[in-house]
C-alpha cells in the first residue's frame, strides 16, 4: 500500500473506536446516513504528512453477519472495499470478546491493522498481554494505543503508516476452505487468548466489580439510578439556565437589534424589517436561548457514558421495561427525551429489532423535553401560585405514565410480539476525559442545531410573516400585527372551537394559534402567546420597532448586561438544587418573564382567559399533542411516512381526549364531551389493533453476541 486515502474504523461497542475517531478528527466531522438505511454515518478527516485522510466510524458490531442494519452497513463497506485500510480497534481488557469481529474482518480483507486499546486498563485488571505474540498469532500488525491520550494516538498513527506500507498491495480474501464456522472461531480465539494473555490468579476484585456490587444491587440500583437522573437534570437545566440570559441578550443584539438599526438607517420598507429582523432574527434568537440547556444535557449524558454508567442504566431498567414489552436498553432513549425528543429518537437506533425501535419512538414524545418547560413555567406562575412546582411535577409524571400506557397499547395492538433478548457489555468504569466529553457534547449540539435549529428559525419566520400579513380590500398589506386583521388571527379564530371541550373559549384564539406554532417548535408557544396577547395593547409593529431605532441601539450596554447575567445566574444556581429546573416558577412573575422571554403583561391575559383547570388541561395537551416538525422529520427518517403519520395522529387524539376528560370531569361537567373523548380513545385502540393485523412489523433480531470471559450483564 503506497498511499492511504480512506480509512474505516471498526470495532465492537464500547471498545473506544469513537473516542479514537474523535481524537483524530476533532470537530471536523459530518453526520448523515448510509445510503438506503437509517444507520448514522459519521465521517471526518485528519492530516497525515500534509495529505488529507478521510476517516469513517463504522457502526459498532460484534460480527459481520448481515442480521441488523448496523451489521449490514459494516459488512457491505468491507465487502465492497470502499476504504484503503481498516483499523480494527480492540479492547485489551476484554480481548476474547473483541476478537470474533477481528476474525470476521480477516476473512474479508487483508488490509487490516489492529489498534489494541486500553492496555493500561487491562494491566489494572491483572491481565498482561504479549502484543508481539498476538500479532504473530493473528497474522496482522497489532499496535498498542490509549485512545483517550492524544500523544498516544499520534504515535500510533505514525506506526500505522509504517505498518500499512508493509501490507499486501492488493486486497485478498480468505478462501471458502479457510473460512471458519462459529464454533471453530470460538475455539481459535480461546487458543490465541491462552497463548498471549496471562491473568494473575491472586488478583483482587476489580474496582468495577466493587462499584457494580453497589450500583447494580437489587435494592440500591433503582434509588441510585433516580439520584443520578436527578443530578443529571439539575446539572443540565440548572447550570444551563445560567447562560440562557446571556444567549438571549446576545442573540437579540446580533439578530434583531443590529439588523433593525441597519435597515432603518437605509430606510428599508417595513415588510423587509418584519421578515429579516422580526422573522429570521427572532428565530435565530429563539434557537440561541435553548443552546445552553441542550448543551449541558448532552454534556451530562456524555459524562455518564464516558464514566461507564449509561450501560448500567439499561440493565437496571430491564426489570420493569419487560412488562411493557421492551428491553432495558429502550429506557436510555426515553431518558434522553427529557432533554430533547430528536436525539431520543436517534438513540433508538441502538435497539436491535424494528419492533423495539418503533415502540420506543412512539413513546419518546411523551417525555417532557426541555422546550416545553418554559410553557409550563409561564402558565403555572400565572395561575397556580405556591402550587406551581407540584403542577409541573404532575405534568412530568403524567407524561411518563402516558408513555408507559402507550407501551401497553402498542404491545397489544400495533406491535404485537415479544421483546428482543437484552444482551449488553458492561464496560469498565473510567475516569471521564475532559476533552473527549466536551467534544462529544459539542458534536451532538452541532448536529442538533443543524437538524432542529433550522426548523425553528423557519417556523418563527413563517409565524412572523403570517402574523404581519393581512388582507384589506382585496389587497395584501404588511404591519398587521393587530390581532384582528392578520392571517394568523383569522386562522386561530377558525380552529378555536375544536379546543372548546378542553376549556379554550372562542375569544381565547391566541391559545389556539400558539398550539399551531407549537407544531414547528414547542418553545415557540411562549413567544406566540406573548406576542399575540401583548398585541391587544399595541397598535402596530411600528411602535415596537421604534424602540429598536438606531438612536437607542446600545451595543456596549447589551454586551455588559449579557455578561452580568452569567454572574447573577451562577449565584442563583449555587443557592438552589432544583429538580428539573422548575424552581423558576416559584419566583415572582417579573423573574419568570425574564427567564422565559415573555412580558409581565402576559400573565394578566393568561389569568383572564384561563381557569386553573382549563390551564392544566391546556398544558396536558401541550405535553402530548403532535410532536414538533424536527421530531416528525427524524421519525420519518427512522420509521417512514406511514408509521410517523400514525404516531402523530395517535399523540394528537390522545392529547385531545385526555385534556378534554380532565377539564370536563374537573370543571366542565358536559357528559357529551366526556363520552366523545372515551369514544375517541376506544376508536384509537381499535384502529391500532386493525392496523397491527395488516401491517405486521418484521421482527429482525440481532443474534446474541459471542460469549465473553467476564463482565456480562447476565453474570
Amino acid at each position: 500500500m503506497h498511499k492511504i486515502g480512506r480509512i474505516a474504523i471498526a470495532g465492537v461497542p464500547n471498545c473506544g473506536k469513537t473516542t479514537l475517531f474523535n481524537s483524530l478528527t476533532g470537530a471536523k466531522q459530518t453526520v448523515g446516513n448510509w445510503p438506503g438505511v437509517t444507520v448514522e454515518k459519521v465521517e471526518g478527516s485528519f492530516s497525515l504528512r500534509g495529505s488529507k485522510v478521510e476517516l469513517v466510524d463504522l457502526p459498532g458490531t460484534y460480527n459481520l453477519s448481515p442480521d441488523t442494519e448496523d451489521q449490514k452497513v459494516a459488512e457491505r463497506v468491507i465487502r465492497e472495499g470502499e476504504y484503503d485500510l481498516i483499523l480494527n480497534v480492540v479492547d485489551a481488557s476484554n480481548l476474547s470478546r473483541n476478537l470474533y469481529l477481528t476474525m470476521d474482518l480477516k476473512e474479508r480483507t487483508s488490509q487490516i491493522i489492529i489498534l489494541l486499546n486500553m492496555l493500561d486498563v487491562a494491566k489494572s485488571e491483572g491481565i498482561d498481554i504479549d502484543v508481539n505474540k498476538l500479532s504473530e498469532e493473528l497474522g496482522v500488525p497489532v499496535i498498542p494505543v490509549i485512545a483517550v491520550c492524544p500523544k498516544s494516538v499520534q504515535k500510533a498513527v505514525k506506526r500505522v503508516e509504517i505498518a500499512a506500507a508493509k501490507l499486501p498491495k492488493h486486497d485478498s480474501h480468505a478462501s471458502r476452505a479457510e473460512v471458519m464456522d462459529t464454533v471453530k472461531k470460538y475455539a481459535h480465539i480461546d487458543k490465541i487468548y491462552n497463548l498471549i494473555a496471562k491473568e494473575k490468579k491472586d488478583k483482587k476484585d476489580s474496582i468495577t466489580n466493587r462499584i457494580d456490587n453497589i450500583v447494580m444491587n437489587r435494592f440500591a440500583a433503582i434509588p441510585i439510578f433516580l439520584l443520578s437522573m436527578f443530578v443529571t437534570f439539575w446539572f443540565a437545566i440548572g447550570v444551563g439556565s445560567v447562560f440562557i440570559d446571556f444567549f438571549d441578550i446576545m442573540g437579540g443584539l446580533l439578530f434583531i437589534e443590529v439588523p433593525t438599526a441597519m435597515l432603518n438607517t437605509v430606510h428599508a420598507p417595513e415588510w423587509l424589517i418584519v421578515m429579516i429582523a422580526g422573522g429570521l432574527g427572532t428565530g435565530c434568537q429563539t434557537v440561541a436561548t435553548f443552546i445552553p440547556v441542550v448543551f449541558f444535557m448532552f454534556l451530562a449524558l456524555a459524562i455518564l457514558e464516558n464514566l461507564g454508567y449509561m450501560s448500567r442504566v439499561g440493565v437496571v431498567a430491564d426489570r420493569f421495561m419487560r412488562k411493557i414489552g421492551l428491553p432495558g436498553s429502550a429506557f436510555i432513549p426515553m431518558i434522553v427525551g427529557f432533554g430533547c425528543t430528536v436525539p431520543a429518537i436517534m438513540a433508538a437506533r441502538t435497539l436491535t429489532t424494528t419492533r423495539d425501535r418503533y415502540m420506543t419512538i412512539f413513546m419518546a414524545p411523551f417525555m417532557s423535553c426541555g422546550a416545553r418547560l418554559p410553557v409550563y413555567a409561564l402558565f403555572c406562575s400565572a395561575l397556580f401560585g405556591a402550587y406551581s412546582g407540584l403542577a409541573v411535577f404532575m405534568i412530568y409524571i403524567t407524561g411518563l405514565f402516558m408513555a408507559i400506557l402507550t407501551g401497553f397499547f402498542l404491545k397489544n395492538t400495533l406491535f404485537k410480539g415479544a421483546s428482543s433478548h437484552f444482551v449488553m457489555d458492561l464496560p469498565l468504569y473510567h475516569k471521564p476525559q475532559v476533552g473527549a466529553v466536551l467534544l462529544s457534547a459539542w458534536l451532538r449540539l452541532k448536529n442538533f442545531i443543524g437538524k432542529a435549529g433550522v426548523i425553528v428559525v423557519l417556523a418563527v419566520f413563517c409565524l412572523s410573516l403570517v402574523n404581519s400579513v393581512g388582507i384589506e380590500d382585496g389587497k395584501m398589506t404588511f404591519g398587521n400585527e393587530d390581532s384582528q386583521s392578520s392571517i394568523l388571527a383569522h386562522a386561530g379564530k377558525a380552529i378555536t372551537p375544536i379546543f372548546e371541550p378542553m376549556g379554550i373559549q372562542r375569544d381565547n384564539w391566541p391559545a389556539s394559534v400558539a398550539l399551531f406554532t407549537g407544531l414547528f417548535a414547542k418553545e415557540a408557544i411562549v413567544g406566540t402567546i406573548n406576542s399575540l396577547y401583548a398585541s391587544v395593547d399595541m397598535t402596530d409593529l411600528a411602535e415596537a420597532t421604534t424602540e429598536q431605532a438606531p438612536a437607542k441601539l446600545d451595543v456596549a450596554g447589551s454586551i455588559t448586561k449579557a455578561f452580568t447575567s452569567v454572574g447573577e445566574g451562577m449565584v442563583g444556581v449555587v443557592s438552589s438544587f432544583d429538580l428539573l429546573g422548575i424552581g423558576i416558577i416559584n419566583e415572582d412573575q417579573k423573574t419568570i418573564s425574564e427567564e422565559t422571554g415573555a412580558s409581565t403583561d402576559v400573565y394578566k391575559h393568561i389569568a383572564a382567559n384561563f381557569t386553573v383547570f382549563s390551564a392544566f388541561a391546556y398544558l396536558l395537551f401541550v405535553l402530548m399533542y403532535f410532536p414538533c416538525l424536527a421530531v416528525i422529520g427524524v421519525a420519518k427518517q427512522e420509521m417512514g411516512g406511514f408509521y410517523t403519520m400514525i404516531m402523530a395522529t395517535y399523540c394528537t387524539m390522545l392529547a385531545w381526549s385526555v385534556a378534554t376528560l380532565f377539564y370536563q370531569i374537573a370543571e366542565g361537567h358536559n357528559i357529551l364531551y366526556i363520552l366523545l373523548a372515551c369514544l375517541i380513545l376506544a376508536s384509537v385502540y381499535g384502529l391500532l389493533h386493525l392496523i397491527g393485523k395488516k401491517e405486521r412489523i418484521n421482527k429482525v433480531t440481532t443474534p446474541p453476541p459471542p460469549p465473553m470471559r467476564k463482565r456480562c450483564c447476565g453474570q
